[in-house]
């Protein structure tokens, strides 16, 4: 049986949204964080914590406690093929 962990997922696109609610349905612990409130909204009701944050500003991630969560992940950035 795998432990549960607390997870940070950066970004709520597509990739984001995927393993955001992958980690869920395992049993984790996932706080999701985006800039766009239509992501967050989406996801509102299928992962543990999502919240409407910049992410580029420090205070942000001090604020919602980043620092005590096992993992995080970063799932923003711009399209390869553009």
């Amino acid at each position: 049986m795998i432990e549960k962990q607390q997870f940070i997922v950066i970004g709520l696109g597509v990739f984001g949204a995927t393993i955001a609610r992958e980690l869920t349905r395992l049993g984790h612990e996932v706080l999701g964080i985006d800039s766009d409130e239509q992501r967050v909204d989406r996801l509102a009701d299928e992962i543990t914590h999502a919240v409407i944050a910049d992410v580029t500003d420090e205070n942000s991630l001090i604020e919602l406690n980043a620092g005590s969560y096992d993992t995080a992940v970063v799932a923003i950035g711009r399209n390869v093929e553009a």
